[in-house]
C-alpha cells in the first residue's frame, strides 16, 4: 500500500535528519572539520536522497487519492527543504576551504520551539516551522 511506503519514507527521512542539526552544531563548535566533512560528503546527500524518495512517494500517493489542487504547496515545502540541504552542503565546505570565517548557523544559541520549554504539542503551521525569521511569509 502506497501509505505504508510513504510512511516508511518519512521514518528513513528522520531516522538520519532528526538529530543531524544538533551533530553539526556540536562537530561545528568542536572545531570537528572530520565530521563536517562527512556530513558534506556523505550524511547530507544520502539525506538529500531520501528526501527525494519520500517526495516521489508522497506525490504518487497524492495523485492518486486527491486532485492535483494542492500539491503546489508540497513542491514548496519539499523544494525548501532540497534546498535547505543544498544549501548547507555549500556552507560547510565553503568554511571547510576557507571562505567563509565561520557558520552563523552554528554560533546561535539553540533555543526551545516557539520559546517554550519541553515536549511541542502541536505545530501545524508550515509558516512557523519553516524559518526562525520574522520576514517569513504568513499564510
Amino acid at each position: 500500500d502506497g501509505l505504508f511506503e510513504m510512511s516508511y519514507h518519512a521514518a528513513h527521512v528522520l531516522a538520519l535528519k532528526a538529530e543531524m542539526g544538533i551533530i553539526l552544531t556540536k562537530a561545528y563548535r568542536n572545531n570537528d572539520k572530520e565530521t563536517l566533512k562527512h556530513y558534506a560528503d556523505f550524511e547530507l546527500p544520502e539525506l538529500r536522497k531520501r528526501v527525494e524518495a519520500l517526495r516521489m512517494s508522497h506525490m504518487t500517493n497524492w495523485f492518486k487519492i486527491y486532485k492535483p489542487l494542492g500539491w503546489d504547496v508540497m513542491d514548496l515545502r519539499y523544494g525548501g527543504l532540497l534546498s535547505r540541504i543544498d544549501t548547507t552542503i555549500y556552507e560547510i565546505n565553503a568554511y571547510l576551504n576557507g571562505e567563509f570565517d565561520r557558520l552563523e548557523e552554528f554560533e546561535q544559541e539553540r533555543l526551545p520551539f516557539d520559546g517554550v520549554e519541553g515536549p511541542i504539542r502541536y505545530m501545524n503551521l508550515w509558516e512557523r516551522l519553516a524559518s526562525p525569521s520574522k520576514i517569513v511569509a504568513k499564510i
